[in-house]
């Protein structure tokens, strides 16, 4: 009997030990859960000049409404949760604690948010911000978080993190899955991921504009993009039409990436119309409906690129007029260059003709910051700046330059250097767009006026020089591009 009755007392003392444990669990997880009353929609909004650029506008969340919403009437949060036997013992540390001691203050944060203790190789935080529960993000099972795409530029870039989320992200846009949830993220990981996914994804042109639902300020739960009904059919439609622009580059045999690249230049401008419309920022202005501005010429070229397996991205920024614009970088071999497929049509160039030129095809990065000023920035609303920043490859080489190639380029002004090369053009009988460029204006205002516009311009004796038996009258024409140093000339004989 004595036996009996210590075993019933230690079956007691495991019973209560059991109790308390439970309790103590169920305490700790019910200071996680969010009250409704902290919910706010972001939301963004493309104030487009020519260029995508993300705004991020605030309003404070409308709990009536949300409410009233019967297909959700709070918060969902993930329930397979397995505890830890560390899980327990930091359960028992803070019953213990609280049964000691009335300030807790360095266990959580004023609004009984408990503070983040994840990785600081992962997840970075932000002084004076409150911490959430640490981040749920899908698993690798469901959403890879190793790839690595050396054609997604702004993705290889992100930090762990922020990469799960652009993962996410990218996973349900495959599916035209609009409401995403999202456990707690930070704020600002989130506008750098979706930045990043819509700079590297044209294709997924719905994600210019989204909403956000956030909590405590800060962590956001969930994002809402607004995906065109007709996504799906017009995703097919661009396919389709980047398999016919293929198929015919395929039948005209170019294999190397720099003859690729021409024919992506040239068929862009030979087939858009500059102009703005409702969706001149994506490329379904280029690739279905052929009307489009810089934005639009720029990710229809990314995304080509990206169907030929070529390294490539869309670059956003100013004219040196400050003007907002886009173009593009691309890998040929072991080397970056410039492309601006815009400023090659005639006519955005203001060029008389319709003949396209190469001003701004694989060029470095001197070339290309005559009149190009990159934009660096991860850009959010003004109320909430980030000193966050993209980065790009410098492009330093120089031999792929169209007029280069062509013995057209002129890097120092040598007139009889000059003259040689136009005289060989009209021993060839070539009198019609012969193209020529130089390095620097003041070299190109020489040529101008020596060449072509003095009392008795060097163009007139060449020509005799060749033409030794005409006798009528010869006009000459010629077109230029003064912020590419460029000038096309043409001879007439009557």
């Amino acid at each position: 009997m004595k036996l009996l009755k210590e075993d019933k007392g230690e079956i007691i003392v495991w019973l209560l030990i059991i109790f308390i444990l439970c309790f103590c669990i169920f305490k700790y997880i019910q200071m996680t859960k969010v009250s409704l009353n902290d919910l706010t929609y972001h939301s963004s909004n493309s104030d487009y000049n020519d260029t995508y650029q993300p705004q991020i506008q605030t309003e404070n969340f409308n709990e009536e409404n949300y409410n009233n919403n019967d297909s959700q009437d709070e918060i969902e949060y993930d329930t397979n949760v397995t505890i830890s036997q560390e899980t327990i013992n930091n359960v028992l540390n803070y019953y213990n604690n609280n049964n000691n001691t009335e300030d807790n203050s360095n266990k959580f944060s004023d609004n009984n948010t408990p503070t983040n203790t994840s990785n600081p190789d992962k997840t970075s935080t932000i002084d004076n911000k409150p911490s959430p529960p640490t981040p749920i993000y899908p698993t690798p099972s469901n959403v890879s978080s190793g790839k690595s795409d050396a054609r997604l530029l702004y993705y290889n870039q992100l930090n762990y993190d922020e990469k799960q989320i652009y993962n996410t992200i990218e996973k349900a846009c495959k599916n035209f899955n609009g409401d995403i949830e999202l456990n707690n993220a930070d704020r600002e990981k989130v506008m750098v991921a979706t930045y990043a996914l819509t700079l590297d994804h044209p294709e997924y042109y719905w994600t210019s504009q989204y909403q956000f639902k956030i909590v405590n300020n800060d962590y956001v739960v969930e994002i809402i993009y607004d995906i065109p009904l007709n996504a799906k059919e017009m995703m097919q439609k661009i396919d389709r039409n980047v398999d016919s622009i293929l198929t015919k580059m395929k039948s005209q045999n170019i294999t190397s990436d720099y003859d690729k690249l021409k024919f992506f230049y040239e068929w862009i401008i030979n087939n858009t119309k500059y102009g703005s419309t409702y969706d001149s920022q994506e490329i379904t202005s280029v690739l279905v409906n052929h009307t489009s501005v810089c934005a639009g010429y720029s990710k229809a070229f990314l995304y080509l690129c990206q169907k030929s397996n070529i390294e490539c991205a869309y670059v956003s920024g100013y004219t040196k007029q400050n003007e907002s614009h886009g173009w593009n970088i691309v890998r040929v071999g072991q080397h970056y260059y410039w492309v601006d497929a815009t400023w090659g049509d005639p006519v955005f160039a203001g060029e008389a003709d319709d003949e396209i030129n190469y001003n701004y095809f694989l060029v470095d990065d001197e070339e290309l910051m005559k009149n190009h000023r990159i934009d660096y920035s991860i850009r959010f609303a003004s109320d909430y700046p980030t000193t966050r920043k993209f980065n790009y490859p410098s492009c330093t080489d120089k031999s792929l330059n169209y007029y280069r190639r062509n013995g057209s380029y002129f890097d120092r002004y040598d007139m009889m250097r000059i003259r040689d090369y136009f005289k060989e053009k009209f021993r060839n009988n070539i009198y019609s767009d012969i193209e020529i460029k130089f390095a620097n204006k003041s070299d190109y205002d020489s040529f101008l006026y020596n060449y072509l516009t003095q009392e008795d311009p060097y163009i007139y004796d060449d020509i005799n020089a060749i033409k030794t038996n005409f006798y009528g009258t010869i006009r000459v024409y010629y077109t230029t591009v003064e912020s590419s140093y460029y000038v096309k000339i043409s001879v007439e004989f009557i």
